[in-house]
């Protein structure tokens, strides 16, 4: 899977990353070791590294991958977590950050994740709420609603898994992303059709003075988990 619009947003994602790692660290300040599962182009493993944990993380895109190294010099495992079992050991914090919902086996993933906790360790999974009042309004037009999520967990659902797990409920509220401004137009394209908007949205995705501005958004349908074990 090739997904250069992620690319394109980095430096803003960045912003959640370095967020999530506040949370996380704050819970658990003696952490020294990071797993990232599903680590896209390695942008949450390089923040975790400049911190000065040691971080891995498991990618199954080779173009993630490839552009992890080239671009952000990070060395990821190619391949899904259960694959790379194996070549992994234990960690104080795992990472499954809009992730679970792209695979057919969200238990699967999130109990091998656990598994891979040392004592005491963190678990931190962010996912779409499909029990939101959002996805409820939108329906089949909530944006989350793509090709590529094809499962979906509301808040009593995953935390029913992480108690069956042994997780601990630490933190529970909802997610937020800084997004660039650009890729915000071109996303409400879809929902504002009219020629008129269209075009002056498209207009504004494709400036490159309005791509360096990027804003935060919280649309209250996505949630964090944080778990100890």
């Amino acid at each position: 899977m090739d997904d250069n619009e992620y690319h394109d947003s980095s430096s803003a994602r960045r912003f959640q990353m370095r967020r999530l790692l506040d949370e996380v660290t704050a819970v658990y300040p003696q952490a020294k070791t990071l797993l990232d599962v599903g680590a896209g182009t390695g942008l949450l493993v390089s923040e975790a590294e400049k911190r000065g944990l040691h971080a891995e993380g498991v990618e199954p895109s080779r173009w993630g991958v490839d552009t992890a190294a080239k671009v952000n010099g990070v060395k990821l495992l190619c391949g899904t977590l259960q694959e790379n079992a194996s070549q992994l050991g234990k960690y104080d914090i795992v990472m499954l950050v809009d992730v679970v919902e792209h695979t057919t086996d969200p238990l699967g993933m999130i109990e091998e994740g656990v598994s891979r906790l040392s004592p005491g360790g963190v678990v931190v999974i962010v996912t779409p709420d499909i029990g939101s009042m959002t996805a409820r309004i939108m329906k089949r037009w909530w944006w989350h609603h793509r090709v590529a999520h094809v499962c979906f967990f509301n808040q009593k659902s995953m935390r029913r898994v992480l108690q069956k797990l042994g997780v601990k409920m630490v933190s529970d509220r909802y997610a937020g992303w800084r997004l660039p401004v650009s890729y915000l137009c071109d996303r409400m394209r879809v929902y504002l059709p009219l020629p008129i908007i269209s075009g002056l949205l498209t207009r504004m995705a494709n400036s490159k003075r309005v791509a360096q501005f990027s804003v935060n958004i919280n649309l209250r349908d996505s949630r964090t988990f944080i778990g100890k074990k």
